[in-house]
C-alpha cells in the first residue's frame, strides 16, 4: 500500500465512505438502473482482489445449462482490447477456455454459453440480445461477474463471496484496507457464500461464519473449498493427474488478487523452489518472464505451474523460451455445505426447477 494511504488512509476512507453510502441510497432509489430483459444473477464480493468468482461464476452458468437454461457470463473486462469490433480480455479468454471444455456435458440442444466483455454490462447485454447473435444463439439468463457494486444492471439474485482468508471483518475501507463497501452492505445479498475454507483453521471459519450471521442477518448459505482436478499441459500435450507433480521440482508464477491459496496448493502437491508473484493483471511482460526463467534454471526446476488466468498472457510464449514445461492446475469448487440450498437459489431467481445437488465444475 502507499505510503500517502498509511498517513491518510483514516480521513480518506471516511470520504470514501460517505460517498458510497451516497451512491447506494441513489441505486436503492431505483436511479440509473436499468433492467436487461432476462434473469441476471450477480456473483461479488466486498473486496478489491480475487475470492474466486471465476470458478464460482463458472460452476454456476454450467449448472443452469445442465438444467436446460442458455445463460451468458456478462463480465467489465479489466484491460480488455478491441479485437474484430469486440472487446476482449484475459478473463474472457479464461472461461471461453473453461466452458468449452464442459461443452460434452451440456444439454442437448443448449447453445454456447456466450461471454460479453463490456464495462457498460447492462447496455452491453441489451445489445446482444437485440444483434444477430442474440437472435441465433438466443439466452434466457444472464451471470453478472464482479456485479455487486455494478448496480446499474437490476438483479434478480445477488452472491457475495467471502474470502476465508481475508475476512473483511478485520479490514477497512479503501485506501486504508481492501474493502470497496462496508460489511453492512451484506445485508444487500440474498446469498452469502464462504470461499477457500481448505486454507483456515476451524476455529477461524466459525469466527468468520458467526461474523456473516451478524453482519448479513442470515448464515452464510455455502461453505466451499478450492480444489485441483487435473493439471493442463500445451507442451506435454495431454491432462495429467494432479499427483504427476509429486515430488517434481517446480517454480510457480502467478498475477491474481489474492496469490496465498494458489501458493500453498501447490506446495502441497510439489517441491516448490522458488515463486514469481506480481500483482493483479500484470502482463507477464519481458522482465516478469526472464525472471521466472532464470529462477527455474536456478533450481534446477523441472515443471513451472501457473494459473489459468495468467496462462492467457504466457499461450502466445514460444516454447523454445521456457527451460521446462509449463502446466496450470484445473481449479474446481467442493461444497463443505449447502450445494443443494445454493444450487435452488440460483434456479429459483432463473426460472428453472431445482435438483438436489450443485455438481463440481
Amino acid at each position: 500500500m502507499p505510503i500517502w494511504a498509511a498517513w491518510l488512509g483514516g480521513p480518506l476512507s471516511r470520504v470514501y465512505g460517505a460517498a458510497v453510502a451516497r451512491r447506494n441510497l441513489a441505486f436503492e432509489g431505483g436511479r440509473g438502473v436499468m433492467h436487461g430483459g432476462v434473469p441476471v444473477i450477480s456473483v461479488g464480493n466486498l473486496s478489491v482482489g480475487g475470492t474466486g468468482k471465476t470458478p464460482m461464476v463458472m460452476l454456476l452458468a454450467q449448472a443452469l445449462r445442465r438444467e436446460g437454461r442458455r445463460p451468458a457470463v456478462l463480465l467489465r473486462g479489466y484491460r480488455a482490447r478491441e479485437r474484430d469490433g469486440k472487446l476482449e480480455s484475459d478473463e474472457a479468454e479464461e472461461y471461453r477456455r473453461a466452458l468449452a471444455r464442459a461443452d460434452a456435458g451440456a444439454v442437448e440442444g443448449a447453445c454456447e454459453i456466450p461471454v460479453i466483455v463490456n464495462p457498460e454490462r447492462g447496455a452491453a447485454l441489451a445489445a446482444y440480445l437485440a444483434s444477430p447473435e442474440g437472435r441465433s444463439a438466443p439466452i434466457d439468463c444472464a451471470i453478472l461477474d464482479d456485479g455487486f457494486q455494478h448496480r446499474r444492471l437490476a438483479r434478480d439474485l445477488d452472491i457475495v463471496l467471502v474470502d476465508a482468508t481475508r475476512s473483511p471483518f478485520t479490514d477497512s475501507l479503501l485506501p486504508a484496507g481492501w474493502l470497496r463497501e462496508p460489511v453492512e452492505s451484506l445485508r444487500r445479498a440474498l446469498g452469502v457464500v464462504v470461499m477457500h475454507a481448505e486454507s483456515v483453521t476451524e476455529e477461524e471459519l466459525a469466527e468468520l461464519e458467526t461474523e456473516i450471521a451478524r453482519s448479513h442477518g442470515l448464515p452464510a448459505i455455502a461453505v466451499t473449498r478450492h480444489v485441483w482436478g487435473g493439471l493442463h499441459s500445451a507442451q506435454l500435450g495431454e491432462h495429467l493427474g494432479v499427483g504427476w507433480l509429486r515430488g517434481k521440482r517446480v517454480v510457480g508464477a502467478c498475477a491474481i488478487g489474492n496469490p496465498g491459496p494458489f501458493l500453498c496448493e501447490l506446495s502441497n502437491h510439489a517441491d516448490v523452489r522458488g515463486t514469481v508473484v506480481r500483482r493483479d493483471h500484470d502482463s507477464f511482460g519481458a522482465g516478469a518472464r526472464r525472471e521466472i526463467r532464470e529462477l527455474a534454471r536456478r533450481h534446477k526446476a523441472q515443471v513451472i505451474v501457473v494459473t489459468e488466468k495468467d496462462w492467457s498472457k504466457l499461450k502466445h510464449v514460444a516454447v523454445s523460451e521456457w527451460p521446462c514445461p509449463l502446466v496450470r492446475p484445473v481449479l474446481e469448487i467442493a461444497f463443505d455445505r449447502g450445494s443443494a440450498e445454493l444450487r435452488a437459489m440460483v434456479l429459483g431467481a432463473a426460472g428453472a426447477p431445482a435438483r438436489p445437488t450443485l455438481e463440481s465444475t
